[in-house]
């Protein structure tokens, strides 16, 4: 598993330059239009939003920002086998974009910068105003007056559905994307799953299908958290793909939702705040022995209160053992003292022999 936090502080290059049909001495590139505001838009805890690298350095015949780590002369094809190995990083979105607009497939390049976008939303790296705006620059510029040329007819189109889809406008989205992606489009590519989301979204969609894309998605959090929706009628699968998008992102926009998810599947349905997923516990854990701290361990204590669950039951057979730690004991018993109801007992118990 990635490391998350150094995934949220590596920043993302959005490597789509659109070159202006009528005169190739003035271009101008979307990249700039989406550095600008997601950018702008970054959390106000200090998160950076995505670094674009200077257009001068990138062009249609190929040079792209490569932050990504991958040889920069890699295929479409080489970067669909990267990511269905599960090693997406930030990035190769812009790689394939630059790769995509330089064979003049101006949709696919909007759709790959999307793609590089909605990963980095994911993992909470920027707003969704950001992602939002600057598709909204990227259609008003393929829009502009000056340019009537069908690759950017059919870009505009594409970015379109993409504002629809970032809206859950699920029917416009669907027939916007319709015509995204090229005739020979792998099932599995990102456009293909923002289209069975649209379906999955409409209830019209099979859920089987979905989960057969899983591989080149298996560190995307939006992919976990669309097919916990999708499985609402099957509870317990619902809550093993809420509980890894919750692993990815804890503190991501869908982490929330997917805590309600497992509650849900638990039969405690107002309980989503205190739900913690069993890797968060296992980090917890890990975490307060490390730091010789009990005190970080509050924040499973919600969860101690709760009625008999799984993830309760998992969380007391992890502390149980660190009363035998010098400082845990004393606090456990603290608290114990402090608390009542279920929390009581449960804390009294960790300490007992």
């Amino acid at each position: 598993m990635k490391n998350l936090a150094l995934l949220l502080l590596i920043p993302a290059a959005l490597g789509l330059q659109a070159a202006c049909s009528k005169n190739e001495t003035s271009a101008v590139t979307t990249s700039k239009l989406f550095a600008e505001t997601a950018g702008s838009s970054a959390g106000a805890e200090g998160r950076k939003g995505p670094s674009v690298p200077d257009p001068a350095e990138t062009s249609p015949a190929g040079k792209q920002a490569n932050l990504s780590g991958i040889d920069p002369s890699a295929t479409l094809e080489e970067i669909a086998e990267i990511e269905r190995s599960g090693n997406f990083t930030p990035g190769l979105g812009a790689s394939e974009s630059a790769l995509r607009e330089a064979a003049g497939d101006f949709s696919g390049a909007l759709i790959a910068a999307y793609k590089e976008l909605s990963w980095l939303y994911g993992y909470g790296g920027v707003e969704k105003t950001g992602v939002e705006e600057g598709i909204q620059k990227a259609l008003s510029y393929f829009e502009s007056e000056d340019i009537d040329t069908g690759d950017f007819r059919g870009a505009a189109s594409s970015a379109r559905g993409v504002l629809a889809f970032i809206r859950g406008q699920w029917e416009e989205a669907a027939e916007l994307l319709n015509n995204a992606g090229k005739e020979d489009e792998s099932p599995d590519s990102f456009v293909q799953w923002m289209k069975l989301v649209c379906d999955l979204e409409r209830g019209i969609g099979s859920p089987e299908a979905y989960g057969a894309i899983r591989a080149r998605f298996t560190g995307f959090p939006e992919y976990w958290y669309r097919g916990a929706r999708a499985n609402h009628k099957r509870k317990n699968i619902a809550a093993s793909y809420a509980e890894q998008c919750i692993n990815l992102s804890s503190d991501g926009p869908f982490s929330g939702e997917c805590r309600v998810i497992v509650a849900r599947a638990l039969g405690l349905d107002d309980s989503g705040d205190a739900i913690r997923s069993k890797a968060e516990i296992v980090k917890a854990v890990q975490m307060s022995v490390s730091e010789k701290d009990p005190k970080i361990l509050a924040g499973l204590f919600p969860m101690l209160d709760l009625p008999d669950n799984a993830y309760t039951h998992y969380a007391l057979g992890a502390m149980k053992p660190l009363s035998a730690l010098p400082g845990f004991r004393e606090y456990f018993d603290e608290k114990a003292t402090a608390s009542k109801g279920r929390l009581a007992e449960r804390l009294a118990y960790i300490t007992r022999g």
